[in-house]
């Protein structure tokens, strides 16, 4: 392979024409949307705007005297409502929590305007502010439970001024926890090799990480038998192909790309091509880096069995491959 493999070239417009797949948690997910839902139960009501005075206007405030077609959705709200209603758990973001159309949906007593959920479960809590993750208290929950680890991605604060920087780059759960509220660690994991878990157990956790047997057990993937693939792997190419613009922004690396493509690969992929399909994990920091990434690959068909997937670390905190 030190000549480079050449992939086999993609059919762009054969792939486009293929209708595109959903994977069963997304199946799901389409399933239960609220929104979806909503819109397939309301009833379009078309009108045109010469018929009805008052309801289309011209940018000049005069009215239009071109006959318009319009469409209008009425009756989203009622069913969003009633579909809300019958729900013992609704899933949404923080912002989506504090939302006009989720408040109005989710209110029992159109009279009052004080719903209440029993229990918030707020999902990646420390990567929210302090106050996103007071939205939810609106609905005067018994019960609140943060999910989430401090010691990964945290607070994304996007001010430049240091003053609102310190106010809004802590979570509620980093404060709460220094208040000595009761905290779990979630010691055992799953995820990944005991090798690979060892130094975030070390630099991190206090060596606290669990790796239980039947993780520990599992057969070795066909792959470790190549000196150049073992659990844990570093490839230093010490080229000078990084590149950026002058703002600061939109760094890439088009030598790693390179490498990645042409070599690293191309190579995984002989030896693990008896071993049904594998996912593969591309994870870079930065945006251009990975549309470069995207770019290159779509100029080439990969093997049926291997499954890719490139994403900046943000992108891909929560996802698993082989």
């Amino acid at each position: 392979w030190e000549q480079g493999a050449r992939w086999e070239q993609r059919d762009v417009r054969a792939d486009q024409a293929r209708p595109g797949t959903m994977s069963e948690m997304e199946n799901f997910l389409y399933d239960i949307n609220v929104d979806r839902r909503a819109s397939e139960g309301s009833q379009d009501f078309v009108y045109d705007d010469v018929d009805h005075d008052g309801i289309c206007w011209s940018p000049d405030g005069a009215k239009s005297k071109r006959p318009r077609k319009r469409r209008k959705i009425i009756g989203r709200g009622r069913v969003r409502a009633r579909i809300l209603g019958s729900c013992s758990v609704v899933v949404t973001t923080l912002s989506g929590a504090g939302s006009k159309a989720f408040i109005d949906a989710v209110c029992r007593d159109p009279a009052r305007n004080d719903s209440e959920f029993d229990a918030v479960i707020i999902d990646e809590a420390c990567q929210a502010s302090e106050p996103e993750s007071l939205i939810p208290f609106k609905y005067n929950p018994t019960t609140l439970c943060l999910v989430g680890d401090p010691q990964q991605l945290p607070v994304l604060t996007l001010s430049g001024s240091a003053a609102n920087n310190k106010l809004f780059e802590r979570s509620l759960f980093e404060r709460l926890q220094s208040l000595n509220f009761p905290t779990i660690l979630l010691r055992n994991q799953y995820r990944m090799h005991e090798e690979i878990a060892s130094f975030p157990s070390r630099q991190f956790y206090e060596g606290r990480l669990i790796t239980p047997d039947e993780v520990r057990n599992r057969r070795a993937p066909l792959w470790t038998r190549n000196p150049c693939f073992p659990t844990v792997c570093f490839w230093d190419l010490r080229s000078a192909g990084m590149t950026g613009k002058s703002d600061g922004h939109g760094f890439k690396n088009a030598d790693e790309a390179d490498f990645i493509m042409r070599r690293l690969l191309p190579a995984f992929a002989q030896e693990c091509s008896s071993s049904g399909d594998i996912t593969v994990g591309i994870i870079t920091f930065y945006r251009d880096q990975v549309k470069l990434l995207r770019d290159m690959f779509e100029q080439v068909r990969l093997p049926s069995f291997l499954k890719l997937k490139i994403a900046t670390v943000d992108g891909f905190q929560g996802s698993e491959c082989d």
